[in-house]
């Protein structure tokens, strides 16, 4: 029964990410529904609001992400947003590994690649909360995905 149990919470960890991934906002834009460009944005503070609470920012910090937010947007291209959602999933699939060294490596690769937005970050160790911070940065990095989308389209 207890095994059934700890099974059961397990696969719903596992699950609650995918769900999350395919509720965001890139299955409406895949088919076409598409966003308003005022929903993108309403949608992206909610996001940056979510990470802001789990990284636990400083008021400084958050205007140093938004800045680094707003250069992505208008500097990379839809083939880089893509590139850098693919590193996070693969960091995320390191942090589900059971190999010590590979979650390791998850978490130093997420440390790393935060850091490059969030400069004096503190490091971040707990797994669960790194799979936390990378579900709610892909789903940003999806949002910035179509507003870059939406502007090739319009």
């Amino acid at each position: 029964m207890l095994k059934s149990k700890k099974t059961i919470t397990f696969m719903g960890c596992l699950l609650l990410p995918i769900l999350l991934l395919s509720c965001g906002p890139r299955k409406s834009g895949l088919k076409g529904v598409g966003l308003t460009k005022n929903e993108l944005l309403l949608e992206e503070r909610k996001l940056i609001e979510k990470l802001k609470e789990q990284i636990e920012l400083t008021p400084k910090q958050v205007d140093q992400f938004k800045v680094s937010l707003e250069k992505q947007k208008n500097e990379e291209s839809v083939e880089d947003i893509s590139n850098a959602i693919t590193e996070l999933e693969t960091f995320k699939e390191m942090l589900e590994l059971k190999d010590k060294d590979s979650q390791q490596a998850g978490l130093s690769g997420l440390n790393n690649y935060l850091q490059e937005y969030i400069p004096k970050l503190y490091t971040i160790r707990c797994r669960k909360k790194a799979r936390r911070i990378i579900a709610s940065q892909i789903l940003l990095l999806e949002n910035i995905k179509q507003q870059a989308l939406s502007k090739y389209t319009r």
